[in-house]
């Protein structure tokens, strides 16, 4: 803790930040997930409420924007590169680009609302909102399904469509691209907004779609939990977060083992790698390397 002239900053760094990160960050995502299960959901007949579904990913992106303007402030030098500092308290003050998040939010509001008149997100049923078990096992199938969700994004969309978007031969979908990577060692929450209503679609908002059309295609229900949609905004947010620690996958044994956050903030600095959603490289040949080009381009001294 400081004092400055004119008010007392507390600064965290170190073990101290990412502990704190991680607390909070479940914190954070849980209640969504509460607010999703308990509120979001008529009881009579058991189905979403369009309007309520819809808010949920307006709760996540308010969530984030808020951390992101408290760690901007309290993040010591060695979490907190000096480039993202200064950009991340431009930013909560520029009125065009929180503008521009709030049409991010709009649509992506838009997209769950639409999807959920149709039928196709689901709710997610706890018997007993008393019984931590039944909370898990309830949950435990909408995580499955995120990563369902995530895998079949980053083979049939990521893996290609985004590697076209840094190929100049692809001029719309370049062009379209360059507005998200303009920037880079300075990227946060608030100006990662600035995207493509079409490569927003691409990248994020076409999962779902994916998902259901598969489904439909293999004879299953065409639905999908709005849990798992909720897993995936979350964890493509918190991969731009201007916090290394940030916890993308809000269970233990896999933010101990994939760091989205380190792996997409190299590509928006060093954007001819690290194509995927979601690192997966993490899994077989660890993190560390990764985390020591995020330190060198960032100039921070993060450690797990």
């Amino acid at each position: 803790i400081f004092r400055t002239n004119t008010r007392i900053m507390l600064i965290v760094d170190g073990r101290v930040a990412r502990i704190l990160t991680q607390v909070v960050d479940y914190v954070r995502f849980y209640a969504v997930v509460i607010c999703a299960v308990a509120w979001a959901t008529n009881e009579q007949d058991k189905r979403l409420v369009c309007w309520r579904a819809a808010l949920m990913p307006a709760a996540i992106v308010a969530s984030h924007t808020t951390m992101e303007a408290v760690y901007g402030h309290i993040l010591g030098p060695n979490t907190l590169g000096e480039a993202k500092r200064k950009q991340i308290q431009r930013d909560v003050r520029n009125a065009a680009l929180v503008g521009s998040l709030a049409l991010l939010t709009l649509q992506m509001s838009c997209a769950v609302g639409f999807l959920t008149y149709m039928g196709a997100f689901t709710p997610t049923f706890v018997h007993d909102k008393s019984n931590l078990l039944d909370w898990m096992r309830a949950l435990s199938t909408a995580y499955g399904e995120f990563w369902i969700l995530s895998l079949v994004k980053d083979v049939v969309i990521m893996h290609f469509a985004h590697h076209w978007m840094h190929n100049k031969n692809y001029k719309y979908l370049h062009r379209i691209h360059l507005l998200h990577h303009g920037h880079t060692t300075n990227l946060n929450n608030i100006n990662a907004s600035l995207i493509d209503p079409v490569d927003m679609f691409i990248e994020n908002t076409i999962g779902p779609f994916l998902v259901v059309t598969f489904k439909f295609l293999l004879g299953y229900p065409p639905t999908i939990s709005l849990i798992s949609f909720l897993y995936n905004l979350w964890a493509e947010g918190s991969n731009h977060s201007l916090n290394p620690y940030t916890s993308s996958y809000c269970f233990p044994p896999v933010d101990f083992l994939m760091k989205g956050n380190l792996s997409h903030n190299m590509h928006h600095a060093l954007p001819n790698g690290h194509f995927h959603a979601h690192p997966w490289h993490h899994l077989w040949e660890g993190y560390h390397k990764d985390l020591e080009a995020y330190n060198r381009v960032m100039k921070t001294k993060v450690e797990f």
